[in-house]
């Protein structure tokens, strides 16, 4: 069975302030829970993928351009896959979200 998902590119900046994040997320039309839930997500996601990048002792200058697909479980049958980036700029990016 093939599954059918629907993406939508966002290109938004993550940073410390999950509030900001989070009406970003809204303008792209997310509801509020689902803006504030795929926000705390991404950050989590960007600071696990922060450390995993620390411990293998790659140079931060060599960090632009990497990216990861993270699978986030909202709900039992509400699975939601992000696409996080670094940006030499802007530190991690929250590129694109799928929805299953």
């Amino acid at each position: 069975m093939v599954a059918h998902r629907r993406g939508k590119f966002l290109g938004v900046a993550l940073g410390p302030d999950l509030e900001a994040t989070s009406a970003r997320l809204e303008a792209f039309g997310f509801t509020d829970q689902r803006a504030a839930n795929v926000a705390a997500a991404a950050a989590r996601f960007a600071q696990e993928e922060t450390d995993w990048l620390l411990r293998q002792l790659l140079p931060k200058d060599r960090w632009p351009g990497h990216v990861c697909l993270r699978r986030h479980l909202v709900q039992q049958r509400d699975e939601t896959w992000l696409l996080l980036r670094y940006d030499k700029k802007t530190s991690w990016m929250l590129d694109a979200v799928f929805i299953a």
